[in-house]
C-alpha cells in the first residue's frame, strides 16, 4: 500500500503479493489491484481503510490477508492500525528515515557537495568546462547528481558521482573561466570516500528490499548485516565514528520490532533460501525470541512445535552468495557473534 506522485497528479496504489502453486512449485507473484487519483477520495485514514476493505471484498481476499505493508505517510500508517489488518512498516522507507535523520544531525560535507553540484547543473559554461576536463582525463561523461529528499539514497549517489569525477572537478575548479561556488579540501575528499563506504550498504539493502521478489524473511538477515557493517570502527582521524554510531542507534530503534514480530520471526525460520552460515549464527536468538512470543502472545500448539525442532536443526540449503549483498555477509559473519538488536534509542 503506497502513495505516489508524478508531474500530473497524486495517486494511491494497492498491490497484492502472494504465492501461486504452479506444478507443485510455489511462485512468488504480485499484482496491482487498483490505482486511484487522490482527487477522487479525501486522503484520510478512514477513507483509505474503507477503500482497502472494499477492494479486498471485491477480489474475495478479505480472509486471505496476512499483513498490510505501508509507507510512512501519516494517514496511510494510521489506516491499518485502526482496522483488523496487521500493519508492517515499509522497511526500505525506514532505512531512508535512518539515513536522512542522521544526516540532519550530522550534515558534514553535504551542503558543500550540493553547492558544487549546483555549480555544474545550473551553468552551461561550467558544464562545458567539466566536459573538457573529463575528456582530458579520460573520465566518463557523467553529469552531476543532485540529491533530493524524496529520492531514496540520492545523497549517497551524489557523493559517489562527485568521487568518481573528483579529478575533473579539481581541474575545472582551477580554471579561471569557471565559477564553482565551493571547493573540497584533500581531507574532505577523503571523508567523502569514507562516507560512501558507510552508506553504500543502505543503498544495496534498499534495492534488495525493493525487488518484486523480496520477502519479509529477508528483513532480519539484512538488518543484521547492516548492524555488523556499522559496528566496524571508522578509521581514526576521519571524524565519522559518531556518525556511524548514530546510524546504528537509529537502525536499532527503527527496526526494534523485527525480533519480536511474529511475522518476521516465522518467515525467517521457514524461508528455505537462507544459507546455513546465517541461520546457524542467529538460530539461538530466534528460538529465544520465538519462545518469548509463545509465552507473551500465546501461539497455537502447532506453532509451539516449531521451536524445539528448529533449536536442533542444521540447515543444509544454500543460496548463491558469490555476489551482491549476501557476499558482504559472507565477509562479515565469520568474525562476528550475531546477537539480536538491543532496544537502544537515538
Amino acid at each position: 500500500m503506497q502513495s505516489s506522485q508524478n508531474v500530473f497528479q497524486m495517486n494511491f496504489q494497492l498491490n497484492i503479493h502472494f504465492f501461486r502453486n504452479s506444478h507443485d512449485t510455489f511462485e512468488q507473484r504480485q499484482k496491482v489491484t487498483e490505482v486511484i487519483p487522490l482527487q477522487e477520495v479525501s486522503h484520510t485514514a478512514d477513507n483509505i481503510r474503507h477503500f482497502i476493505s472494499d477492494l479486498l471484498l471485491q477480489w474475495d481476499l478479505t480472509t486471505k490477508v496476512v499483513a498490510v505493508v505501508q509507507d510512512g505517510g501519516t494517514d496511510i500508517t494510521k489506516a491499518p492500525n485502526d482496522s483488523t489488518f496487521v500493519p508492517v512498516p515499509c522497511s526500505a522507507h525506514l532505512l531512508q528515515c535512518v539515513v536522512r535523520k542522521t544526516f540532519m544531525d550530522n550534515p558534514f560535507l553535504v551542503p558543500k557537495c550540493r553547492k558544487i553540484v549546483s555549480s555544474f547543473k545550473h551553468s552551461n559554461k561550467n558544464t562545458k568546462i567539466l566536459n573538457e576536463c573529463q575528456n582530458q582525463l579520460a573520465l566518463p561523461q557523467h553529469r552531476m547528481i543532485q540529491d533530493v529528499s524524496t529520492r531514496w539514497n540520492s545523497t549517497t549517489h551524489m557523493m559517489k558521482r562527485l568521487n568518481e569525477q573528483k579529478n575533473a572537478i579539481i581541474m575545472a575548479s582551477s580554471r579561471k573561466d569557471a565559477t564553482i561556488s565551493a571547493e573540497l579540501m584533500v581531507d574532505e575528499w577523503k571523508k567523502i570516500e569514507h562516507l560512501i563506504d558507510i552508506l553504500e550498504i543502505f543503498d544495496t539493502a534498499t534495492l534488495q528490499l525493493s525487488k518484486e521478489t523480496s520477502s519479509i524473511s529477508e528483513l532480519i538477515p539484512l538488518m543484521q548485516l547492516i548492524q555488523l557493517h556499522l559496528e566496524i570502527p571508522s578509521p581514526k582521524g576521519t571524524g565519522l565514528q559518531g556518525f556511524r554510531n548514530d546510524l546504528l542507534a537509529r537502525l536499532k530503534q527503527g527496526f526494534s520490532f523485527i525480533h519480536t514480530n511474529e511475522l518476521t520471526v516465522k518467515a525467517t525460520i521457514l524461508d528455505p533460501q537462507k544459507h546455513s552460515d546465517f541461520m546457524s549464527s542467529i538460530k539461538d536468538s530466534i528460538v529465544s525470541e520465538l519462545e518469548k512470543i509463545s509465552v507473551t502472545h500465546g501461539l497455537s500448539p502447532a506453532e509451539k512445535n516449531l521451536v524445539t525442532p528448529f533449536s536442533t536443526m542444521s540447515p543444509q540449503i544454500h543460496i548463491d552468495s558469490s555476489h551482491g549483498i549476501w557476499a558482504r555477509y559472507e565477509q562479515l559473519i565469520p568474525s562476528h557473534n550475531v546477537t539480536p538488536h538491543s532496544h537502544t534509542t537515538a
